[in-house]
């Protein structure tokens, strides 16, 4: 015999307001793909100034990150194998977006532990200072930190903001990130 079901606070919040919930729920995916787009311009915006010193961008709107890098960092398939990144863009809540801050750094999508950890071994070598560089690699970012200022707060500032301030935002975050190319290079060649 199924359990009883009981509802709580919460349920008895939204079945007492369901109309408003669903206007509410359909707003905030309308907004969603409203970002999406908003993410996807602002990398097609700065597309033609990283083209020009020999990079690639990629949005990945489900994890609003934008992903840069060179055409020799890509394996056999024409897809890259390490990418510099700017992650996490928008507030938490936006589709795959977990992290408390967005955050930049050196994304590997390698899927073979052996060939990441030795990757990772030779680009942290690589790297001038890791003083900057958050101390526990994750496997698919071996090197990373987090945007200061970047909270959820500042993070829906940029998503509300209009397009030029988003797009300058991030092509000051790509900035930042890229000074990791010589390293990223010079591991990428090692493997």
């Amino acid at each position: 015999m199924p359990k009883p079901e009981r509802w709580d606070g919460v349920d008895s919040f939204v079945l007492g307001r369901w109309r408003e919930v669903t206007d509410l729920n359909r707003a905030f995916h309308r907004t969603m793909r409203r970002m999406r787009r908003r993410l996807k311009n602002a990398s097609e915006a700065l597309a033609p100034r990283l083209k020009g010193d020999g990079f690639e961008i990629e949005p990945d709107v489900r994890d609003a990150t934008l992903l840069v890098y060179r055409p020799a960092w890509c394996g056999a398939n024409g897809e890259p194998m390490v990418s510099l990144g700017v992650a996490e863009i928008f507030p938490v809540g936006y589709y795959g977006v977990s992290e408390e801050k967005a955050y930049i750094g050196v994304y590997i999508a390698a899927e073979d532990e052996a060939q990441v950890a030795r990757f990772t071994e030779k680009l942290r070598g690589a790297v001038e200072s890791l003083a900057d560089w958050s101390s526990t690699p994750d496997a698919q970012w071996p090197l990373w930190r987090y945007i200061d200022g970047w909270d959820d707060s500042r993070r829906a500032q940029l998503a509300a903001a209009d397009q030029d301030e988003l797009r300058k935002a991030l092509f000051e975050q790509v900035e930042a990130v890229l000074k990791l190319e010589r390293a990223v290079s010079a591991a990428f060649t090692q493997q």
